[in-house]
């Protein structure tokens, strides 16, 4: 399977980018599952939206729907600040 680039990984070399990948975990949401909560405490990881969608909230709003190939929880990965948003798997 072959992924399109990442912003994120943009002037890394091809080692750094390799280490990035060895430390993957694949992870399976269903429908309804809450994958992160606004303001919760960083758990240093980011998700990349392999198959299916994900509603994005802030103040139980939505602001976003993201599908295949997004990325989100890079701001919490980069900072370790707490999440942003709240992400619920839609399909």
């Amino acid at each position: 399977m072959q992924t399109p680039p990442l912003y994120i990984f943009e002037g890394l070399s091809k080692e750094e980018v390799n280490y990035f990948l060895l430390m993957c975990e694949p992870l399976e949401f269903r429908a309804g599952d809450y994958i992160m909560y606004e303001w919760d405490e960083s758990d240093s990881r980011a998700y990349l939206i392999e198959e299916g969608t994900v509603r994005v909230s802030r103040d139980h709003r939505e602001i976003a729907l993201l599908e295949k190939w997004a990325l989100f929880g890079e701001i919490a990965l980069l900072t370790n600040d707490p999440r942003t948003a709240t992400v619920e798997a839609v399909t």
